[in-house]
Parts: structure tokens; sequence; C-alpha cells
């Protein structure tokens, strides 16, 4: 008797102990800390909004946050070499740094598609065709940080010379705008202007091509100066690089002739970062991308209005986004971590606690409920996207009141690619595209105007050939039909 007694005393301490590992009155020691490494500069008062952050999430799944910041130059390299070595944590930022694939193909990032199974809340936080962009080999390895996902290039310039030269007279905000209507617009900057740069050929200087052309039934996946065309339907219809069809050697002689035109700056080859320059308002013009809401940003940003035009359609791409949150196959609680990163995309407070810091302390609402930042307050991430859906995040000055609707109606527009859920697995010519990579880099001022294309183009094909070009065709070819017949 006193052996069953001293056996169900047991049990019912471990019941005990279990059930403390969830819930408002567990001990800190029961409570599994989950580590989430974002990208970014450190937070001085980071402790404050975890203390916040955790009186929420310790009720509702049990489990604490440790939030922390590595600086954007290393995070990259911090992050491999963690993941190379095995190093135990549980939630990290992934996508343009710390790469997707990268990161899954070498084994750091969980496979979720099981898991994905018991959180519907998570699943259903986003159209179906959002998580269809993050699979590789048929296989989910991160939650997309739902946002912005139509792809839309325009030409922005400022209002008051858009006024006095009469493009505001051509077309209405946010109409189709020409190559030769931009042209026109350029030349009458550079004859009256002395005091503006008419072009800034930085992001996206490949859309010249795209200016007189109509885009809408061409897609392309561009793989290191390697580039395979599809039609509207997924079908292959060329793989090319070069000149071989033109394009790329099309933007690079209208870049050309634009620079002799002097609507290009003299030096801009020898400017390696003339990031100084665009935000004190040098250039007349240049291309970004459009979201709804970037106008009153840039007014902001500026002190005066800017006017803008669509170049490119709104296409929902085929890649993995470039904010996604990933669980590390290091994890010791993978599934609590899935579900905190599922509180974070659904708990709108929790949400903005991480995005903003606490009410009072790290901001204030001004008296449109708009985000207005203690520069002195120690928390300032300034980066909602980092963290989870953004459609869940206060409204900052100047954005509209419906911004997140006009932004959600944005993606919901947008023309899907065919190529929508298969992304190139590069691992079997890793060699060939970091070859292809470095020389590409040689010949970066193609695209700015300030070199011959002809003659470097044909010098550049025959390296591409030698590195490899080839082989990484082959292999895009072998997967994408392997692809095609897996949807079938």
């Amino acid at each position: 008797m006193k052996r069953l007694l001293a056996l169900m005393l047991a049990v019912m301490m471990v019941v005990s102990f279990a059930a403390c590992g969830k819930g408002e009155n567990a001990k800190d020691g029961d409570v599994p800390t989950l580590v989430w490494y974002v990208h970014g500069d450190k937070q001085q008062d980071v402790a404050s909004v975890m203390e916040a952050v955790n009186a929420i999430t310790v009720p509702a799944i049990g489990a604490k946050l440790d939030l922390q910041f590595i600086d954007q130059p290393s995070y990259t390299e911090k992050m491999q070499m963690m993941m190379a070595a095995g190093t135990e944590f549980d939630i990290c930022f992934t996508g343009y740094v710390n790469t997707y694939k990268y990161a899954a193909q070498r084994g750091g990032l969980l496979e979720l598609d099981e898991y994905l199974k018991d959180m519907p809340e998570l699943w259903n936080s986003m159209p179906a065709r959002t998580w269809e962009t993050t699979r590789l080999g048929g296989k989910i390895y991160a939650i997309p940080n739902h946002q912005i996902i139509g792809l839309q290039l325009n030409f922005y310039t400022f209002k008051d010379l858009a006024d006095k030269y009469g493009l505001t007279d051509q077309l209405e905000p946010g109409e189709r705008i020409g190559k030769q209507q931009i042209e026109d617009y350029l030349i009458k900057i550079r004859d009256n202007e002395p005091n503006y740069y008419g072009f800034r050929p930085n992001y996206q200087t490949t859309a010249i091509k795209t200016y007189d052309q109509d885009e809408i039934h061409k897609y392309t996946e561009s793989i290191n100066n390697v580039s395979i065309r599809f039609d509207e339907n997924g079908k292959l219809l060329d793989m090319y690089t070069g000149d071989k069809y033109g394009e790329n050697l099309y933007t690079a002689q209208e870049a050309r002739r634009w620079y002799k035109m002097g609507l290009i700056r003299e030096d801009v080859a020898s400017m390696a970062n003339d990031t100084a320059e665009q935000n004190a308002g040098k250039y007349a013009s240049w291309i970004e991308k459009w979201k709804p809401g970037i106008l009153q940003e840039l007014q902001q940003k500026h002190g005066r209005e800017v006017v803008s035009y669509q170049v490119t359609e709104n296409i929902y791409p085929s890649s993995a986004p470039d904010a996604m949150t990933g669980i590390s196959k290091t994890s010791k609680h993978p599934e609590l971590a899935l579900k905190m990163v599922e509180l974070v995309n659904t708990n709108k407070e929790l949400y903005n606690l991480i995005c903003f810091g606490i009410e009072g302390k790290h901001y204030t609402l001004d008296e449109n409920g708009r985000v207005v930042f203690n520069d002195q307050g120690g928390y300032i991430p300034k980066a909602c996207w980092k963290f989870g859906n953004q459609f869940n995040a206060l409204l900052l000055p100047g954005q509209p009141e419906d911004v997140w609707e006009q932004t959600m109606k944005m993606n919901d527009d947008a023309i899907a690619s065919p190529l929508l859920g298969f992304n190139f697995d590069n691992t079997p010519v890793t060699n060939e595209i970091a070859a292809i990579s470095s020389i590409s880099a040689e010949y970066s001022a193609l695209s700015k105007g300030v070199e011959d294309p002809e003659k470097k183009f044909a010098e550049a094909e025959k390296r591409y050939d030698e590195a490899g070009r080839q082989r990484i065709l082959a292999e895009f070819k072998k997967q994408y039909d392997e692809w095609l017949k897996s949807k079938k």
C-alpha cells in the first residue's frame, strides 16, 4: 500500500509539473524560452519589451520569447555559421539575408508541412498562393511575413518638375508611361535643371526594356545572367543569356545611349553609394517598387510632392518572399516555436509590441492614431516586415487610413506567375553559379551606360560559357521538367 501511495504521489507530481508548462502560474524554470534571431541594430531596452511580450505568450502558449538582434552586415555569416555548427536556437529571419534557399537546402531549417496541418489559424492568415512561393522541392521551410507581394515598378519624379515640363499634362498619376515619354522629359531636365541629375540608374535599370515592350505574358526566371523565359501557361519558351535574344543587350544599349545623351550622371561608374544624394533630392527621377502609401512616405522624406507612373505590370512572383521566418532544425521545441510564430502573426497586440515597443515608453500615438517614436526610448526597430503579418501593424505618419486594404487589393489583383510553386535548387551547380556571379560583377557598369555593350557582351558571353553556363541551363530544365510532371 505504501509503495502504491508513493507511486500515485509521484504520478501526481509529474502531472502537476506538466500542467505548469503552460499558463500564468508556471514557474520561470518550467517555461521554455524560445530564442528568435533577426537582423538589425541592437535595441537597448529590448528587455522591457520582452517582459511585456511574455506577459502575453506565457498564458497563451506556455513559452517565453528572447528576441535577439544581429547587425545586418554580419547576420548572414553568423547564421550560416550557427546552422553549420548545429547551434541550438528556435526561430530566425530568412529571406534576402540568411538566404532562404541556402538555409533550407543545407539543413538549417525545419520542414514545416506536417506541423502546419495543425495550425489552421496561421495557414489561413494569408492566401494559399503566398504559401506556394515558399516551396522548395515541394516542401515548406519558412513562414512568409505577409506583406505586399505584388511586384510592380514605377517611374518617380517630383511633381513641381513634372508640372513645369508638361508630364502631368500628358498623364494622370499612376498611368502607364512609355520610354519615349520618359526620355523627352529627361532631356528637358538636362537642358534646364543643372542642379539635378536626370535619372538614377540603380535599382532595376533593366526595366528600361519594359518601357516600350508589353511584358504581361513574359515570365522570366533569372539565375546569375542565365535567363529562362516562359509563356503565361508555364510553357518553357527558350533559355538565353546575354544578347542571344536581344533583351539584355537592348537594355545595355539604351543605358549607353542615355549616358551619352547626358541623361545619366557622368561619374556614375565611380559612385559606390549615392543614397545620401538620393535622399537629398539630387535626382530628378528614379525607378522604385510601387506600394500603396509610398507617395506619402516620399513626400515626408523629401519635403515635397512626388508623382509616379506605372512601368511594369503588377506580377505575383514565383520566387520565395524576401522576408520570412524559419524554425531551426536544432530547436528543442519546434512545435512550440511554430506556435510562437503563429501567435505573433495573429495577435495584433503582441505583434505591435514587437514592432514598436511599449506605448507611452517607446512610442506614442498622435491625434490621427499614427505611431510617433520616442528617439530616447531605447527600442526602435522600425521594421515590422521582419516579424510577421504586416497587415496587423499600427499606421505610421503619412500612411493612408486604408493602406492595408489597398495593399491587400494589390496582392489580390497581381497576375500570378505560371511558375508559382517552383523554386530552382541550385545545389548541384553551386560552383558554376558562384563563378558566373563573380564574372557578372565585372560587367555591372553595362547597366549604367558607361561602357560599350557590343564589345563587352561578346567578351562576357565567352567567359560565362567557360564558367559552366550550359550546365546551369541543363540542371534548370531537368528540375523544371520534373516539377511539371509532379503537377499532373
